[in-house]
Formats: C-alpha cells, structure tokens, sequence
C-alpha cells in the first residue's frame, strides 16, 4: 500500500509540473527582476516529539479466603493474586531524518512532496505474583513469590509520505519563511514483547480439610505485537530558510503531523510454563494451550486490545537548495 501511494504521489508532482512547464511555454518572458527559482531539494532531521498514548493495562487481581474448622483443628488461607501488564504514555523524544521536494508554479505557490522516518521505544513494564498465608494446626506458612520487569522491549516506526500545497513569502530575500500542508499516508510498524499472568485454580483440592494441598498459582505467559498501521491522515507545518549563499540555505521546518487512532491486540504463545509459587516438591510446570488462551483471550479481550494514537509534532534542521 506504502509503495503505491508513494507512486501515486510522484505522479501528481510530476503531472503537475508538466503542466505548469506547459503553462510557462505559453506565456510572455518573463522580465529578469520577476524570475525565480522554481525548483528546492531539502534534507533534513531533528527531534520528533510523539503522542504515543499507547493505552493499555492488563489487570487480573483476586483476593480469597477459605476457613475450615473441626474438632481436630482448623485451617485457614488467606491469598492474593496480582497481575499487571501496563504500556504507557510515551513522551521521550528521537531523531527523524527525510527529504523534501518543491516546485513552484507561481512565484510564491506550488507543490511539496515530503518524506521522513522515525524510530520510539515503546514503555512497557509487567509484574506478577502471588502472596499466601496458611496458617493451621500444624504451623503456619506465609511467603509472597513473584516475578516483574520494569521494563521490557517494544518499538514503533513511523514514516509519513505528504503530499502538500505551500506558499513561501520574502522570496528571493536572505530571510524567507514559508507555510505548507496537506494530506499524509502513514506508514507505521509497532512491535513489542512483553508478558501476563494466567491463573490456575484448584489444581487438586476436594474439601475444606485439603486446604493445605490448595494449589493456586500462576504462570508467566509470553505475549507479543507485531502489526502494521497505514492510514491516511494530514499534516501541517511552517518554516524558515536562511539563504548564505545564492542556491543554498539553512532550512528549519516545524511540522504536526494526525492520524487517526489505531487498535492492535497482544497475542499470547501456548506452551509449557512454570508455577510461580508452588515449588515445595520442585518446579511443577502446566500446559497453556491454544484453546485455554483463546477462552482467555475472549473473556478479556478488551484488556489486550491497545489503542495507538500515531500524530506527533516534529522540529527539523536542515539544508535546502534552490534550482
């Protein structure tokens, strides 16, 4: 879709400037004090400042409580479950770098095709556990046992195609500035790893005297994203060129770029895992599968559905050249 769009693009830029050659032909020479450069190449990066609000937290706590009393004693369990998957907002700021096409038709309007890539980290952290109180007849037990990350890996790679209208002021000045916008198709990959609890419950466990043989725990489940985003959305910026030469110049562009909110969802590996608490006799491991994470899946489905919201500001330097 990427590379059709971007051909689409080339091909309004160059029929439009074909037309406007045909234009030129056909009118008066122009006198020398109104000619101008109709043709700028720019590069350029600087720091992109994303709206990265990637919503999202997998929560899944339980509190329980079980008492059992007979003559010969009683037994009492106290437990709490905790499981967390959170992605958070991202701020932090990266370096884009792109390139920049203009072609005047007129003086002071015309064409601008634009293209940039930037890369983000995106913030993830996760933690479960389990904590349990056993208090009988015999002793009592009480012990938390758990693992957490505070933080674990993700990325999100953006590249914005514009096709724009601009208009530049002071042109042919040392100092000009120029405004353009127009629409954007957004070309962006997110991927992460991460993880979340899944519950075991009752394991083996017939009737209140069994309390002590009360196996509730949790497993670590591998989760991951791997999708792409390709919208079509807008831009809109404002810049100033310092011209310290005849056909070269200092560019500085300012730009916002929106596109509209994206929903990916986690998707979780079946497998072999490892209780998190019970090791009295060693590690016990229990199967995942398939079927057990879709029921997962769809009872919580709203959980590992993450909304992204691709727009972001970006400020740029650079160099531009006047043909």
């Amino acid at each position: 879709m990427c590379k059709y769009i971007m051909i689409i693009s080339l091909l309004i830029v160059f029929a439009s400037v074909g037309l406007a050659v045909e234009m030129e032909k056909q009118q008066t020479v122009a006198n020398e004090e109104d000619d101008f450069k109709k043709v700028e190449v720019g590069f350029f990066f600087g720091p992109n400042i994303p709206q990265l609000n990637f919503k999202n937290a997998i929560r899944d706590p339980l509190s329980a409580y079980w008492y059992w009393e007979s003559a010969y004693g009683y037994t009492e369990y106290d437990l709490n479950v905790s499981s967390i998957s959170e992605m958070g907002e991202h701020s932090a700021k990266s370096v884009c770098f792109g390139g920049l096409f203009n072609y005047f038709f007129g003086k002071n309007f015309g064409f601008q095709f634009m293209l940039e890539k930037s890369s983000h980290n995106v913030p993830l952290w996760t933690s479960h556990g389990i904590w349990f109180r056993l208090d009988y007849y015999w002793g009592e037990r009480d012990e938390y046992r758990g693992n957490s990350q505070a933080e674990t890996t993700g990325s999100w790679t953006v590249m914005p195609i514009s096709l724009n209208g601009i208009v530049r002021f002071n042109n042919g000045k040392i100092i000009s500035g120029y405004a353009s916008g127009g629409l954007t198709y957004y070309k962006a990959d997110i991927e992460a790893e991460s993880k979340v609890g899944y519950r075991f419950q009752y394991l083996w466990y017939e009737h209140d005297s069994d309390l002590y043989y009360l196996l509730y725990d949790m497993v670590s489940i591998p989760m991951s994203i791997d999708d792409s985003v390709g919208e079509i959305g807008s831009n809109f910026g404002v810049g100033i060129v310092t011209t310290f030469w005849k056909k070269v110049g200092i560019l500085a562009d300012f730009r916002y770029y929106h596109a509209p909110k994206k929903d990916v969802y986690w998707t979780l590996k079946p497998g072999d895992y490892t209780l998190l608490a019970n090791d009295w006799y060693g590690p016990i491991t229990r199967t995942v599968t398939q079927t057990d994470i879709d029921i997962f899946l769809e009872e919580q489905r709203e959980f590992f559905q993450v909304e992204v919201n691709p727009s972001f500001f970006r400020f740029a330097f650079g160099l531009q050249f006047r043909f």
